[in-house]
């Protein structure tokens, strides 16, 4: 028998058995047994979403040999290297299909699987697993939890859009929707009304975009801001010394490791605001494009990822394409170290998605927040503050724009 360890790979959050670290074998790893010739205790499975249906690629999967402790509540930067929580003993990152297989598993009755990508993470128990063979586990075992008594969820502030229902993507994925709530709600997903021309509430309580945006310590709660376009730019963000405060915080948070979703009108957070009006060439509100076809940068490792996945959940027939529709112009061209992951086929591929890590200028490594901009809306429905979610959201299956927001 022998301890193993894990490390955490930057960026790549995969886990890998390390060589022996010389510490004392407890717990867990006094239950891992040497086998014959080549073979091994193994556990095999697929991660899916919390639909249940779209598996999951780059999500760490391991066994604990400690309790695995709670999250911390509020946006925070994690400590690169650090491994998961829980004293991790063997583990394994899912592939682009969400596959994964695990060698040198604890032999035995209930050995504890977690599963994890950022904030999400759910916590399983296989019931038993036996030595020198491989354990498959049943196809809806690691599901990604629909609400708070699966798993973890991170907290996530809407600033709700009248154009552009993000919200109803989040239901697609398979959250469920006692999970959206006001913020004074129990639920991980609050609802916001957004300042220019909001979107539907939760109910006639339902704050405004500005008690989120205006005061950091409300902001600060949540791993994720949503901010959908809101139909205008006009209002999006307040004019005066509100509105100074409201840019402030929005870079304060993302700085900070917040994760940031924003299309459209909702430039008006980062054309004028150092150093976020330097991520691209902003040109706001230049225009539109028609509807067409968009191909996915590959030219890096997790673009390839994303190239691959959309072609197995069935958003692209073709690798790396994928028809995308309400296109817009406001911007020409990213500025490196920006990442553009889609462009338009069409004259001059314009950028239509891009992504940066902030803060902005600090070492690789030291960067911990991501803002991801869409030159497109996933949603365009008619949705309004008259109307309570989930009346705006449509059903049926989920469209291209949708699979590639999850």
């Amino acid at each position: 028998m022998r301890p193993f360890s894990v490390l955490l790979v930057m960026f790549g959050l995969g886990l890998a058995p390390a060589a022996s670290t010389g510490q004392a074998c407890t717990g867990l790893c006094l239950q891992q047994q040497t086998c014959p010739g080549n073979t091994t205790t193994s556990i095999s499975g697929v991660v899916y979403a919390p639909n249940g249906t779209d598996p999951l690629p780059n999500v760490t999967v391991y066994i604990p040999n400690a309790p695995v402790a709670a999250f911390t509540p509020g946006v925070s930067c994690p400590v690169v290297g650090a491994p998961p929580l829980g004293s991790p003993l063997v583990g394994t990152e899912s592939n682009v299909d969400g596959t994964f297989n695990i060698t040198d598993v604890p032999v035995g009755a209930s050995i504890p699987l977690v599963i994890v990508s950022g904030r999400w993470r759910r916590q399983m128990v296989i019931p038993a697993t036996t030595a020198c063979q491989n354990t498959a586990l049943p196809p809806t075992f690691a599901v990604m939890p629909q609400n708070q008594n699966q798993g973890d969820i991170p907290k996530i502030a809407i600033a709700t859009g009248s154009v552009d229902q993000v919200e109803c993507v989040l239901r697609k994925v398979g959250i469920n929707d006692s999970e959206f709530t006001d913020p004074s709600g129990s639920g991980r997903i609050n609802f916001y009304l957004g300042s220019a021309s909001s979107g539907s509430g939760i109910d006639s309580a339902t704050p405004t975009q500005a008690s989120l945006m205006e005061n950091y310590s409300t902001l600060s709660q949540y791993d994720v801001l949503m901010l959908p376009c809101n139909g205008t730019p006009v209002g999006d963000v307040v004019s005066g010394p509100l509105g100074a405060r409201e840019l402030a915080n929005f870079i304060n948070f993302a700085n900070a490791g917040g994760r940031v979703y924003s299309s459209h009108y909702s430039y008006a957070w980062m054309y004028q605001n150092p150093p976020f009006d330097g991520v691209v060439n902003w040109a706001g509100g230049v225009g539109t494009f028609l509807d067409g076809t968009a191909t996915v940068d590959t030219s890096f490792t997790a673009g390839q990822t994303l190239a691959t996945w959309l072609q197995d959940v069935g958003a692209s027939t073709t690798p790396g394409q994928i028809p995308i529709n309400t296109l817009k112009h406001d911007l020409n061209g990213v500025i490196p170290p920006t990442q553009s992951w889609l462009t338009l086929n069409t004259i001059g591929n314009p950028v239509m998605q891009f992504v940066f890590d902030t803060p902005i200028g600090a070492p690789v490594g030291q960067q911990c927040g991501r803002v991801l901009f869409n030159e497109y809306h996933v949603e365009n429905g008619a949705s309004n503050a008259s109307r309570y979610f989930p009346t705006e959201c449509s059903t049926g299956a989920m469209t291209a724009q949708e699979k590639l927001l999850e």
